[in-house]
């Protein structure tokens, strides 16, 4: 093992998804994973340092994608150009978090929030899931109808009414409140 040791927040949570995904190589993430990721620990009350704002496949940070381009350049992450999309991985497992975000209940919420979504939710339900965060977080009303009418005016017909509501049960483990929760997430268990 080397004595570097890369504190970067991106390739720490690039390396805690591959540790879920067993490590290997055909399991990276893809980026379009790394980047719903980071949006929702950041929306769970982690802040990891960067900016999104709404691209075609929901939330999107040009920062945190500069940032992976710099961490591929430099080595400490690669990246595999394949069908499925650009699978991330860490080349090192001296990996972690910045100072700033250094401390144990953020490491630990990260990992809970990784650990809860990965490998479990494919990158067209995180993409989801961002959105309907996303469309919250912008929307000045607050229940589900809501927040269903937004992501639809954004989406179209990708995704059916049964999975927005899926994800909007989601909600509450992110700690994100909607007006009618307990009852709508009640009702569909």
């Amino acid at each position: 093992m080397s004595e570097f040791i890369v504190q970067n927040n991106a390739a720490y949570v690039i390396k805690q998804i591959s540790n879920r995904l067993d490590g290997f190589p055909e399991n990276h993430p893809v980026k379009k994973t790394v980047h719903k990721m980071i949006y929702l620990i950041q929306k769970a009350g982690v802040n990891l340092g960067y900016n999104y704002h709404l691209y075609f496949y929901g939330p999107y940070s040009s920062d945190l994608d500069e940032e992976i381009g710099v961490l591929v350049a430099d080595g400490n992450i690669e990246m595999k150009y394949t069908a499925h999309g650009h699978r991330l991985g860490p080349r090192t497992y001296e990996i972690e978090l910045e100072e700033f975000v250094e401390n144990e209940v953020d490491r630990e919420r990260i990992d809970m929030i990784i650990n809860h979504y990965i490998p479990g939710w494919r990158p067209k339900q995180l993409e989801l899931l961002a959105t309907a965060v996303y469309v919250h977080e912008h929307n000045t009303k607050k229940d589900h109808e809501s927040i269903i009418s937004g992501i639809k005016h954004i989406k179209g017909s990708k995704y059916s009414h049964e999975e927005i509501l899926n994800v909007l049960c989601e909600f509450n483990f992110l700690g994100i409140t909607l007006d009618e929760q307990i009852r709508l997430c009640n009702i569909r268990q």
